[in-house]
Formats: structure tokens, C-alpha cells, sequence
């Protein structure tokens, strides 16, 4: 037997497919300005981070253009 979901329910939907949808436009955006090349990792020397980095147990990773 189905339930009604709830209020709560309800506004948690909304409030994730909301973020859903903003987060794939923006998706859509860059790849349309050829700004980000997704699923491209780019390993960084170590030591070589431009930033204080609290976590030394902790590897970064960023992404990188498919030209680099």
C-alpha cells in the first residue's frame, strides 16, 4: 500500500532536484565554452600545491583541459 510522503519529503525533493538541475546546467555551460574537460584527472607533483594544506594524509587531485 502506497504512502504520502510528507512535507519534509516533499521539500527535500525539491530542494536536491533543484541543486540537481543547476549543477547540470552549469555542467552544460562549460563544456559548451570548452572550459572544463570532465572526467580528466591531473596529478600534481607532491609539494607543488599553491595553497596551505592542513591535511598532509590527504592527496588532491584537480581537473584538468584535455589540451594540457
Amino acid at each position: 500500500m502506497p504512502t504520502t510522503p510528507s512535507d519534509r519529503d516533499i521539500a527535500d525533493a525539491y530542494v536536491y532536484l533543484l541543486g540537481r538541475a543547476l549543477a547540470i546546467r552549469q555542467e552544460h555551460m562549460d563544456i559548451k565554452q570548452g572550459a572544463a574537460a570532465y572526467n580528466t584527472v591531473k596529478y600534481n607533483p607532491l609539494g607543488s600545491a599553491d595553497f596551505v594544506n592542513p591535511n598532509l594524509d590527504v592527496a588532491y587531485l584537480e581537473t584538468c583541459d584535455a589540451d594540457e
